[in-house]
């Protein structure tokens, strides 16, 4: 096998005739324009046995000829490809070429020659903060995870997207790295887990960024891969290590010290919006907000725990072990989690939370391992805990992620969405005040529609019309809609005789200037009616005759 396939090492311009023996250890599409439909380009990070990289890359209109075929963790025979240089800024690897697919490039899948080789080129944390340390290529890092930032919303070219920042350690040098996007999905998933003792993270393709000499790190998007909790012997050495450093049995995540820790009172009663459950469903876009509502009783039948990885993934059963796809391996240690399914229930109608280990934990009072281990005693590991009925009929403040699903290829709207709980308050002080801010809300939101007119500046013929359009729509509410619709077009009369004048104008609550709108009668006997003002268009109705 040796005197057919080549190296990558050896890879170099001028030949034409190379074959290659490679694992795709990491595969992504790189997005062009945000107003392109389809990404530029197919790239890959190859790898051979002898743990060298190359990067690769396919144009989009050969993504079709290849993209059904490459998965991420596969070993493939490549040949018939064109070699150029490795240029531009976060290179992948060090090679100093990169591989281009043509049309007939040759791709075969080999899974009967794995490739082993450890797909990681660590970079030590202290390097990395040298001033002249070169940015120009992605690193791989691994520490121990000792902070986290708030969560948070920014915009970039009228685009909403997550934001946070993590903190790792690796032998006493501490940095951080900054996460975008689904990154930031990815780490609320593992902090949804609880139970974080000295967690190791693995970050794979980060870019290095310089502001003002101090260097961080940061996802670069679609292509950053990152492990929390990897099963993997290095973690395990290196939480050993950070034991030994701290002299302690475990390490908490800590709020990063340059990030404002948000309080119960400001995150429920400031900082998010609120809705009602009816609102919810009128949501177009990703937000997070407030919800105050009662919990209704448990649905029987439903789960309330899975079986997870470390990394807090769901795990199945798989060759008398448990394969999470997370991690994409098999693993042995798993760990009960919450995944508790509620009813919340407020004026305005009831939907489905879900909460997961953390925000379960802070209703409960329990963690999951304990329900599970009580539950076991008593042998009634299928039915319901009495711990999880005691806080029905409980009223709490939920704070929870709405997600858009337009654009989706099925018809939503046929299901009932569930939304995810980020955050429960049953502080009984917070409450009171959440709901007397929704009743002053309330309370000045309808004083806003009334109009406040200044007498300086209403003629008492405005006055007259006012009162008059109020009687109108009085007297003449009872007209059906189905009359109004079949008059509508025959009444209305020419374009050219406006059948409504404005006014002086009137000033509301908020301090907006707006117009009172007068009704006249049609100047034309035909259309011998009188005006209903609908607020978006004029509907005129017959004379009721008595």
């Amino acid at each position: 096998m040796e005197s057919v396939y080549h190296n990558v090492a050896e890879l170099r311009s001028g030949k034409q005739h190379w074959r290659i023996m490679v694992k795709v250890i990491r595969i992504w599409y790189s997005q062009g324009f945000a107003t392109s439909k389809l990404p530029l380009s197919l790239e890959l990070v190859l790898m051979d046995d002898k743990g060298t990289k190359i990067h690769a890359s396919i144009k989009k209109t050969l993504m079709y000829k290849f993209e059904k075929l490459l998965v991420e963790g596969k070993v493939y025979s490549v040949s018939s490809f064109v070699l150029v240089d490795s240029s531009g800024e976060y290179k992948t690897t060090r090679h100093n070429y990169k591989i281009c697919f043509m049309y007939n490039t040759e791709v075969r899948p080999m899974d009967q020659f794995p490739i082993d080789a450890f797909p990681y080129s660590f970079v030590p944390l202290a390097d990395l903060l040298a001033p002249t340390y070169d940015s120009s290529f992605l690193i791989d890092v691994i520490g121990i995870l000792t902070g986290v930032g708030v969560e948070r919303e920014i915009v970039t070219n009228g685009k909403k997207s997550k934001m946070n920042v993590i903190e790792i350690d690796s032998a006493g040098v501490r940095v951080e790295c900054a996460l975008f996007g689904a990154y930031v999905d990815e780490l609320a998933n593992f902090l949804g887990g609880g139970e974080l003792n000295n967690p190791v993270v693995i970050i794979q393709f980060a870019k290095v960024k310089s502001f003002q000499g101090h260097n961080s790190l940061q996802n670069v998007h679609g292509t950053t891969k990152i492990l929390f909790d990897p099963d993997l012997p290095m973690a395990d050495v290196l939480k050993t290590s950070f034991l030994e450093a701290n002299e302690s049995a475990s390490h908490s995540v800590s709020q990063l010290s340059d990030s404002k820790t948000v309080s119960g009172e400001d995150d429920f009663l400031v900082l998010t919006i609120s809705k009602s459950i009816a609102d919810l469903r009128e949501i177009k876009k990703d937000c997070v907000c407030v919800v105050y509502g009662t919990i209704l009783p448990l649905e029987e039948g439903v789960d309330w725990w899975y079986t997870a990885c470390r990394c807090s993934r769901k795990v199945y059963a798989d060759e008398r072990m448990f394969f999470c796809e997370g991690c994409n391996r098999h693993v042995l240690a798993v760990y009960p989690r919450y995944r508790l399914q509620v009813r919340v229930e407020d004026n305005s109608g009831s939907a489905n939370f879900i909460l997961f280990d953390k925000e379960a934990t802070a209703l409960v009072g329990k963690t999951c391992s304990e329900m599970v281990d009580a539950c076991d005693k008593n042998d009634n590991g299928m039915g319901i805990p009495v711990e999880l009925t005691s806080f029905v009929g409980r009223s709490a403040l939920f704070k929870i992620e709405v997600k858009n699903f337009q654009g989706q290829r099925f018809d939503r709207s046929r299901f009932e969405t569930s939304y995810r709980v980020k955050r429960v308050c049953t502080d009984q002080s917070i409450i009171e005040q959440f709901k007397t801010l929704q009743l002053d809300n309330s309370v000045g939101a309808s004083s806003s529609r009334l109009l406040l007119t200044p007498q300086s500046t209403l003629n008492p013929e405005a006055v007259k019309h006012e009162e008059l359009a109020k009687d109108l729509l009085e007297d003449f509410a009872v007209v059906s809609n189905e009359k109004a619709t079949q008059t509508e077009e025959s009444l209305e009369g020419p374009a050219n005789q406006p059948a409504m004048s404005l006014e002086s104008p009137a000033i509301d609550l908020a301090g907006n200037t707006q117009d009172i709108i007068s009704p006249k009668r049609s100047p034309s006997p035909e259309n011998d009616g009188v005006l209903v003002l609908t607020g978006r268009k004029k509907k005129v109705f017959p004379k009721m005759r008595k």
